[in-house]
């Protein structure tokens, strides 16, 4: 009688993750397993498997020792000489019951692959946050340029978003307080870079309504003292009117920018009063 050639079963390459010493036994099981089937010996558990639906098995399952709440799955995929390592949440691997043994069909073996690639991105995000603070459209061109797809990068968003690690409104208003106290920057220029960075105009209103306003004219005041004497000019209005256009360049609204040339010019003025040397002191001219 002629018996029916069938799949090697994935259970029998079943791998406990945490001895590597399993992973050479795990091939050469394999490559056994392979031969086996080549010469048409089978046995009962190949013919079982053969007739399962499932496109992949889960060999392994083990706690992520270097990252908490991420579990590593070994798993044995349909048609694929080499297994599949991947990493999941533990919410994935509590709703999806991913246990040792576990049969997966191919639409749950798509999702869990789906699942890794925003963990995966997630862990770039985690990675790019690290250096600073950036906003979501930020970090999505990061990923994009990283390669992940559309599908990955809005699930890894909107678990950053929901953990607090992004939050554009906080991001803008943060970075205004600090573009204007420590850059001495303007809040029109500091509007045009939180455009540049992707922030809802929504919120960058917010941000900039929730600047001080002496706070900025402050920093202009401070901007226009230092670079006053270093402005070059024929004349008295031609050194205010230089002063006056870096102000406006650096985003400083226009009243306060004037009222901080007029200051640092009439504070020169005074300075250099006060700097004339007086007339010696003559005795002899005394009765």
């Amino acid at each position: 009688m002629v018996r029916k050639k069938s799949e090697p079963n994935p259970a029998d390459m079943i791998v406990d993750i945490s001895d590597e010493r399993q992973w050479s036994r795990t091939r050469s099981g394999r490559a056994a397993s392979t031969a086996r089937h080549a010469t048409g010996e089978t046995d009962g558990a190949d013919n079982e498997a053969s007739s399962a639906p499932a496109s992949a098995i889960i060999l392994a399952v083990e706690a992520d020792a270097k990252r908490p709440a991420m579990y590593k799955l070994a798993v044995a995929v349909e048609g694929q000489s080499e297994q599949a390592l991947i990493s999941v949440h533990e919410d994935t691997l509590v709703a999806l019951r991913l246990l040792k043994d576990r049969r997966l069909s191919p639409d749950e073996w798509e999702m869990l692959r789906k699942e890794q690639e925003k963990e995966e991105a997630y862990r770039s995000a985690l990675y790019m946050l690290d250096f600073k603070a950036r906003t979501q459209a930020e970090l999505r061109r990061g990923l994009v340029r990283k390669g992940y797809a559309a599908e990955a990068i809005d699930g890894c968003l909107e678990r950053l978003a929901r953990q607090g690690y992004v939050n554009d409104a906080v991001f803008a208003q943060r970075f205004a307080e600090q573009r204007v106290t420590g850059q001495k920057k303007g809040s029109r220029l500091v509007r045009q870079e939180l455009m540049q960075r992707g922030v809802d105009k929504r919120e960058i209103d917010e941000a900039i309504k929730g600047l001080d306003e002496q706070v900025e004219r402050s920093s202009a005041l401070a901007l226009a003292m230092k670079r006053w004497p270093s402005v070059k000019g024929k004349s008295e209005r031609e050194r205010q009117m230089k002063l006056m256009n870096m102000l406006l360049r650096r985003g400083f609204p226009g009243a306060a920018a004037r009222e901080a040339v007029r200051q640092a010019s009439t504070s020169a003025a005074e300075a250099e009063e006060w700097d004339t040397p007086e007339e010696p002191y003559d005795e002899d001219g005394l009765e």
